[in-house]
Parts: C-alpha cells; structure tokens; sequence
C-alpha cells in the first residue's frame, strides 16, 4: 500500500477538491490539542471484537464529500422537505440522479424554509428531545430560499444519512443532512447548516452531528494522506454498545434515542465527544505496522485521538473523504486491527463530562 499511495492519490484528489491545506477549527479547539500529557486511559469493554474500518471502504455511501466553491460556481437554492430522509430509506428517492418525474414530486413537498433550530436527531436528554440552553441556533435566510455556491458535479454521500459539505468562496463552511441534489443544481434536505472553520469545531457550532459537532470535523481528508502526516484528531463513529449516555466536549449532545435499536442501543462507557487513544507510552514500533497509511493513523491516534462524532453501525468507522474503495487494502487493514488492540478511552483534565442521562 505505501507504494501505491502517491500515484493513488493523484487520482482520487482530482474529482473532489479537497477542504483546506491545513486542519480547520483553531489550534485552541479539542481537534488540533495534542492529548495532555496527565492523561489517563482506561480499556473500553468490548472495543477489540469490532470490526474497524474507513468510511470510504464502504464507496460513496458514507464517506464525507467535501468539496470547495468559488465565486465562479452556479449559486442554487436550498429548500426542506421532511420526507428527504425516509424516502431515500424506502428507495423511492435517491441521493442525486432521480428521473424527472420524481424530482417534480420532491418539488412539490419542498418549503423555503426549515422549521428547527437544532438537530432533530440530537438531544441532552435519554427520554425527550432536549436542546442544549445555549448553542449556535439555526436562523432561516432572511429572504428564503437560502442559496449556496455548489461545484458543478458535486453531490452527497449516497447512503442514508446523505451528508454534504462545502466550504463556501466567503469562509463559511456550509453543511447539509439527508441530501439530495436535482439536475438543476438545487438542494433539497432535512436540515443545512452554515459554520466557521475558525472557530472551536464543538457542538455549539450546531453541526449535523449527533454530538452536534461539524460534519467535517477531524475527516481524514486526501490532503492529510498525500501529506503523510495528519496533525489533528480523527473523527470516529462507534456502534451503540460502545457508548454511554453521556457527553463531553468538543460534544454538546448525543442520540436522541440512545436508548432504541434505532441504531443499536447505548450499552458502554464511551461518551459522546469521547476520544479514545493509543496511550504515550506505547512505542508504535511494537504493533507491527506495514503500511503508512496504517503509521499515519497510529500516530494521529496517540497524538490526537479519535474523537466519537455519532453513532455509527456496528463497526469503529474512522471518517475519511476519499468515498473510493481504493484505500482498501488487506495490509492497511490489519494495521487497523492492530490499532484497535492498542486503543483506550482518555481520561483527562479536558474530558470532564457535561452530560446526563
């Protein structure tokens, strides 16, 4: 794999343009904070019997798209529609590329404006949707539609959660959930947000997230692999059974039905926002490394940490942008394996807890 990563990558960049040169948020947030040297670690139950993987094994279903605008692209609306998610569930409706007729029907049901100030899917409380006090809430544009500049040939993930994002030609970051993307370059989703890529990169910036942090938080992204270096927290999902109903910082919520086979009941101690980590005292040099890829993780992952974004399936999903199965590789993914192995849930001054049940 090492030896194919510089000529991989030549191909993979140039469909997507890639976020930003350097990691987004300030150096002050939890992303771009080297793990305190007083941390401690404690082993998590029932982590080295899940399968772990990249995002982009899975194709384009569930690694996030990120993509840049300029001033140059199209401007298009974007509009709600409450049946965005389930009728891409129930396979009437696709992420992008739907025949004319159903484009016409998803028009029909479309409003200008969206109707929540926060993610319906996040919540602080175990038995009822409760918002956090204090957050960045949503605000419809002043004159709806909202309109976005889009890349030509830009669209989400396919898979069910339909995730896109854009960093936009005036610094914001724009950020949509349950997408879908007309022949005409409109937006059509269940929520959108517009976020700062200065800014701390926690849930108080309202991201569509679980945990309510931004979608494109600590992605792996394509820079990060031909850089061979990531200097930043990972993003990670974890299936329910790992996690706690709790949350910490860089999180401002979780689940809101983390207690339903929904997505796999919460039934571990891993708290939302949480980051699990290879400790310090563990020379890298005794997993057995064989890939750079595999090295990069590792050493992002006893620097950085993985940080616990959302629930995923029933697998530890690391979250990258690449959405190409290319990055799959048996040597890569036994490296990963032995990365699990080494994996604890960090214990420090910074991961004190602000959640409850």
């Amino acid at each position: 794999m090492s030896r194919l990563l510089p000529a991989l990558l030549a191909v993979l960049i140039a469909p997507c343009l890639a976020a930003a040169e350097e990691p987004p948020f300030n150096p002050g947030s939890l992303w771009n904070r080297a793990i305190e040297l007083g941390a401690r670690y404690t082993p998590v139950p029932g982590l080295r019997s899940k399968n772990i993987g990249l995002a982009s094994w899975l194709g384009d279903t569930t690694a996030v798209p990120i993509y840049r605008a300029t001033d140059a692209d199209p401007e298009v609306p974007v509009l709600y529609d409450p049946e965005a998610y389930d009728k891409v569930v129930t396979s009437e409706w696709r992420r992008f590329d739907n025949p004319l007729p159903i484009e016409a029907l998803i028009l029909a049901g479309a409003r200008p404006s969206f109707p929540y100030p926060g993610n319906i899917y996040s919540s602080q409380s175990a038995t009822a949707w409760r918002l956090p006090a204090s957050y960045d809430r949503f605000r419809n544009a002043r004159h709806p539609p909202a309109r976005i500049r889009l890349p030509r040939g830009a669209r989400p993930n396919s898979g069910y959660d339909g995730q896109l994002v854009v960093y936009q030609p005036d610094g914001r970051v724009f950020e949509s959930y349950a997408t879908i993307v007309l022949s005409g370059g409109g937006i059509v989703c269940m929520a959108y947000r517009f976020t700062d890529p200065a800014a701390g990169g926690d849930g108080r910036q309202n991201g569509l997230t679980a945990s309510m942090i931004p979608t494109y938080a600590g992605v792996l992204t394509r820079l990060d692999i031909a850089a061979g270096v990531v200097r930043h927290a990972i993003s990670v999902k974890l299936p329910g059974s790992l996690l706690a109903i709790r949350y910490v910082p860089p999180a401002l919520a979780f689940d809101r039905n983390p207690r339903t086979s929904a997505g796999e009941p919460y039934a571990g101690i891993v708290p939302m926002g949480g980051r699990i980590a290879i400790p310090r005292d563990v020379d890298l040099a005794t997993l057995g490394l064989e890939t750079s890829l595999g090295r990069m993780i590792a050493e992002a992952a006893q620097a950085y940490g993985l940080i616990v974004v959302d629930r995923g399936g029933g697998g530890i999903t690391l979250e990258d942008q690449a959405g190409d199965r290319a990055l799959r590789d048996p040597a890569v993914e036994a490296d990963l394996q032995r990365i699990r192995g080494a994996l604890r849930l960090v214990v420090g001054t910074h991961e004190r807890s602000e959640g409850a049940p």
